[in-house]
């Protein structure tokens, strides 16, 4: 029997050559200027895993204000406790900014403008001293200088309202002249210095979300 009358022969030799022809195609025809399979997209964003976080604690929000433990830092603690936003930092700031417009509209017996920065019964004695004055015929000259001091004096939250006290010291001019021009009060060609403890109260349970000046104090 010879190699090539062997079936088993013919059958590898079959097997052989198939393989080869397979291999052929895709090696064969390679020319070295193929191109490169594209690349893996690079990734730009950390991992989770690569993320190291820091976390800076948050100073207590009494810190600044009031000594840790005091009825002030209590009611502080109190307020955010209700109201986490709250910031006392930005508070003051908003604080100064309607010392300025409540004291200028007072001047002006601009009703509209104070009554929404005020508490109703705050209102309400604004409103009868404008009246008044108007009734009166007297004229009330004012010019805002600035504010030269504002501390948080106080901080109380008995229940769900908080009040918060700002001692203001400001430079202001102003002066209360009659119907005829003659000058009640003040002086309108010096400036002076007000000391003042202004009140703020909010509602921190309501939908009301704005402090209201409630009470003023020399």
């Amino acid at each position: 029997m010879t190699f090539f009358s062997d079936p088993l022969n013919l059958l590898m030799l079959a097997i052989a050559a198939i393989a080869g022809f397979k291999l052929w195609q895709i090696l064969g025809q390679r020319n070295g200027f193929e191109p490169k399979p594209a690349a893996e997209p690079i990734q730009t964003e950390p991992s989770p895993t690569d993320l190291v976080l820091e976390l800076v604690p948050t100073k207590p929000v009494w810190q600044g204000y009031a000594t840790e433990n005091s009825a002030m830092a209590n009611a502080l603690l109190r307020i955010t406790a209700k109201e986490p936003l709250f910031n006392a930092d930005a508070f003051i700031t908003n604080a100064k900014l309607a010392h300025e417009h409540i004291l200028e509209a007072f001047a002006k017996g601009d009703l509209a403008t104070l009554q929404p920065l005020l508490t109703p019964q705050t209102f309400q004695a604004f409103e009868k001293e404008i009246v008044r004055r108007k009734q009166a015929g007297e004229v009330a000259l004012f010019h805002f200088i600035g504010i030269k001091s504002c501390k948080l004096a106080d901080a109380q939250m008995p229940e769900n309202t908080a009040a918060l006290v700002i001692a203001f010291e400001s430079q202001i001019v102003t002066a209360i002249k009659d119907r005829s021009g003659n000058l009640i009060s003040g002086d309108e060609k010096a400036s002076t210095i007000i000391k003042e403890l202004w009140t703020f109260e909010r509602d921190l349970t309501g939908a009301e979300n704005s402090w209201r000046l409630a009470e003023t104090h020399d």
